[in-house]
């Protein structure tokens, strides 16, 4: 988990939380169960460039242990208004099933912005801060 201190500031909607961390870091955590669709990540995407405006930044994004992502959600997920200005993308994820999901969904909707998962959230924000810093 975070110190608090990471924490810039944070929003929720109908299905999940939003946080600015610092370094341009922003966290996605749906909430459990959720089934994501386009509206959904329509308002995530609204929050998040409230959130970081022009800038680059990174996302890190947290799997719940169960939840699902409609198949508009997903081909809106990798397309480029979800990844503008992105430099890349890190997924803790928690178990084998969204682990066979996301690598399903890094194979086949083929992302424009770099995509790593991980199980632990340091190392996450340590890889992601690598990508900020190493990006002109």
């Amino acid at each position: 988990m975070l110190a608090e201190d990471e924490i810039i500031k944070a929003v929720g909607t109908q299905k999940s939380t939003i946080y600015l961390l610092k370094g341009d870091i922003v966290k996605m955590v749906p909430f459990e169960n959720a089934e994501m669709d386009v509206k959904d990540l329509e308002d995530i995407q609204k929050i998040k460039f409230e959130m970081v405006g022009e800038r680059k930044y990174a996302v890190l994004f947290v799997t719940p242990t169960m939840g699902v992502m409609t198949k508009e959600a997903r081909a809106f997920a990798s397309g480029p208004l979800v990844n503008r200005n992105a430099v890349a993308k890190a997924v803790i994820i928690k178990n084998l099933g969204m682990r066979m999901m996301f690598s399903f969904f890094i194979k086949f909707n083929k992302p424009i912005v770099e995509h790593r998962l991980f199980e632990k959230e340091p190392e996450a924000i340590a890889w992601l801060r690598s990508r900020i810093d190493a990006t002109p």
